[in-house]
C-alpha cells in the first residue's frame, strides 16, 4: 500500500478532536485561539502519523479505541504547562496509551504535538494502561526528525525513492516507549467513567457535591481525582465545560436566538460576570460569536436556493 498524506485546518476544535484517529476525545477551550487548529495525517498500512497544532489552551478527556495503541510526544521543547493524567509533559516526554486507556489532558498555551496510532500490540493482555517516560533530548530530536521526514516525503508524492519511513519511526518508538504503566494512585478511580457521568449530567448544572453524590464518591475523593487528572479543581472544570457548551450553541447557526438564552440554558444567570468570563476564555464577546454564526447562516441560505 502506498503511503499518503492528508492535511486539514479547523476553526472548530471539536472537529479537530473528532479527526484524530484511534481516540475519542472531547475538547474544552481554555483561552483565545491563535489561528486555526490543524492536523496532518500520514497513512501507511496499519500505522498513521498524526501531526497536529492545538491553537488554543485546552482541556480534554478521551478514551483510546479498543483496537488501537497511541504513542504521543510534543514537537517542541517549549511545551508550557502540559499534563496528561496529571503527569507533567516536558519536551522529551514520550507517552504510550494502550487500547482502551482513559486519559485527561490540560495545556496552558497552544501546542504542537505528534502521535503514532496503530493496532494494539500482539501481546496486548486486554488491560488498558497509560505510561510515559523521559527519553532524552537526542532521542527526542531523532523522533521529531523522522516525523518531519515522513510528512515531507508524503507531501512530495509516492514517486520519491524510499517511501515514507514510518517503519523506522515505529521501530524507534518501540525501543523508547516504556510499557510499564504508572502505579495507580491510592484510592484512584478511572477517569473515563467519571467523565461519562459528567457529560451525561452536564445539563443538570451540577456542583462538586452533587456530582460526588451521583458518582458514589465522597467529595474529597472527587476533588482529588480532578486535581490529579486535570490539574484544576472540579468546580473550575465544570464552569469551563458550561462555558464551552455556551460557545457551541452560539457557533451553531440557528441553535439559539440570543446570548441571554444560551447563557441561561447553561446556568449562567449573572450575565455581566458571564460575559467577562466568556471574553477572558475565548478572546471575544459572546455577542461577537453569535453575530459570526448568524452571518454564516445568511451566507449559507444565499448559496442554497432551496431556502
Amino acid at each position: 500500500m502506498d503511503a499518503f498524506q492528508v492535511s486539514r485546518s479547523f476553526d472548530d476544535p471539536d472537529e479537530a478532536a473528532q479527526a484524530i484517529s484511534g481516540t475519542t476525545l472531547e475538547v474544552s477551550v481554555l483561552g483565545p485561539a491563535s489561528g486555526a487548529w490543524s492536523l496532518t495525517e500520514v497513512i501507511d498500512g496499519d500505522w498513521r502519523l498524526m501531526w497536529g497544532r492545538a491553537a488554543s489552551p485546552f482541556s480534554g478527556s478521551g478514551t483510546i479505541h479498543r483496537d488501537a495503541m497511541l504513542l504521543c510526544w510534543p514537537m517542541s521543547d517549549d511545551t508550557g504547562a502540559w499534563s496528561v493524567n496529571g503527569r507533567p509533559v516536558h519536551g522529551a516526554t514520550l507517552m504510550r496509551l494502550e487500547s482502551g486507556a482513559d486519559y485527561a489532558c490540560l495545556t496552558n498555551r497552544p501546542l504542537q504535538w505528534a502521535a503514532m496510532v496503530g493496532p494494539a500490540p500482539p501481546d496486548f493482555e486486554g488491560k488498558a494502561s497509560f505510561s510515559a517516560r523521559e527519553i532524552g533530548r537526542e532521542a527526542m530530536a531523532r523522533v521529531r526528525e523522522l516525523a518531519r521526514e515522513a510528512v515531507h516525503l508524503a507531501r512530495a508524492g509516492p514517486g520519491i525513492a524510499g517511501g515514507v519511513p514510518l517503519g523506522s519511526l515505529v521501530a524507534s518508538l518501540g525501543r523508547l516507549a516504556s510499557r510499564e504503566p504508572f502505579a495507580p494512585r491510592r484510592g484512584g478511580h478511572r477517569i473515563g467513567p467519571l467523565m461519562e457521568l459528567v457529560r451525561s449530567q452536564r445539563h443538570e448544572l451540577l456542583d462538586a457535591a452533587a456530582l460526588a453524590r451521583i458518582a458514589g464518591l465522597d467529595e474529597r475523593t472527587l476533588r482529588r481525582e480532578f486535581a490529579s487528572h486535570f490539574g484544576i479543581s472540579v468546580g473550575r472544570y465544570l464552569r469551563l465545560l458550561r462555558l464551552n457548551d455556551v460557545r457551541r450553541d452560539l457557533t451553531r447557526p440557528g441553535a439559539v436566538e440570543s446570548v441571554t438564552q444560551a447563557a441561561i440554558r447553561h446556568g449562567f444567570f449573572d450575565l455581566g460576570r458571564f460575559a467577562a468570563n466568556y471574553r477572558r476564555t475565548f478572546g471575544e464577546n459572546p455577542s461577537a460569536t453569535l453575530s459570526r454564526s448568524r452571518r454564516a447562516l445568511r451566507l449559507a441560505r444565499l448559496r442554497d436556493p432551496l431556502h
